[in-house]
């Protein structure tokens, strides 16, 4: 509870215009939340939505997809009471499902316990280990027994499928681009909007890639993913969640601990960290405190 009141109550400081941010996807990967108990992200789910109401104009997707159907079921309806914009689940991933039929009657069953609410799949393959079905497929087979079924955080790199999503007949459906490091691709095909973790500290300058490629110029947006990729890529050595973690702290947010079986930074890996991060031209962009350091 107190660290969610810590990062609700920065976030609504920092929100900015120029930083493009329109809403806050809460509970996914970043957020730990197959590694929360679901009371904890019931808790979560209701201080989001005290905070964006406070903003008046976040929007808030809570994802509420468990290995469970009826802990996801549970989560759904808890998140309608909410009057939250809407909901995600990626699918089961101890017992995956077989095929796209199989994840339709998943989606549809969690779906129902929130009647009222979006549904947004959560599809990220290489972490989930679901490789069963092209997402196109599930909205093929899904939005006719799904009314809700309204699109997906695309975490993928399979650009074809996502493109089939984007352009599906049975849409519109709205695509979130869900890779930080393939911004640029994601919206040059159609995506909506986009989800990712390097947005809690770095939403300005990826907005600078939206900004460019809408004004047209793809050789200055491409140049602009070129130098935050090489940001991502240094993060991603080091682990995205417990890095951005360390970022977080570093710019006077304590979260505390990443929960087990993710491990924090130690100081020392803290300190290699941040000397690969240094020469780097969007240092400057991360507005560290060095009283934390």
């Amino acid at each position: 509870k107190e660290w969610a009141a810590r990062f609700k109550q920065w976030y609504q400081r920092r929100v900015r215009e120029e930083d493009g941010v329109e809403g806050v996807f809460i509970n996914g990967t970043s957020g730990e939340s197959l590694s929360l108990t679901t009371e904890e992200r019931k808790e979560l789910a209701v201080a989001w939505k005290k905070a964006v109401d406070k903003t008046g104009k976040l929007k808030l997707i809570v994802h509420v997809g468990s290995t469970s159907v009826e802990t996801a079921r549970d989560l759904a309806s808890h998140s309608e009471s909410l009057g939250v914009q809407g909901i995600s689940i990626i699918p089961p991933c101890f017992h995956k499902p077989a095929n796209a039929d199989a994840m339709v009657l998943f989606t549809k069953a969690v779906a129902e316990a929130a009647p009222k609410t979006p549904m947004i799949i959560y599809h990220f393959p290489i972490i989930t280990g679901v490789h069963s079905y092209l997402l196109r497929d599930v909205f093929t087979k899904g939005k006719p027994v799904i009314p809700t079924l309204a699109g997906a955080k695309f975490t993928h790199t399979d650009l074809l499928d996502m493109e089939r999503c984007i352009h599906h007949p049975l849409g519109p459906f709205s695509i979130f681009s869900g890779y930080d490091q393939a911004l640029l691709p994601g919206f040059s095909i159609g995506a909506v909007s986009t989800i990712g973790i390097s947005y809690n500290i770095l939403a300005s300058r990826y907005q600078r890639i939206i900004d460019l490629f809408k004004k047209g110029d793809i050789v200055a947006a491409s140049k602009e993913q070129e130098i935050l990729n090489k940001w991502y890529e240094v993060a991603e050595r080091y682990g995205l969640i417990p890095a951005h973690k360390a970022l977080l702290r570093l710019k006077g947010l304590d979260l505390g601990p990443v929960r087990l079986p993710l491990i924090d930074l130690t100081d020392a890996q803290l300190q290699s960290f941040l000397s690969e991060l240094k020469p780097l031209e969007i240092f400057h962009d991360l507005k560290l405190n060095p009283k934390h350091y």
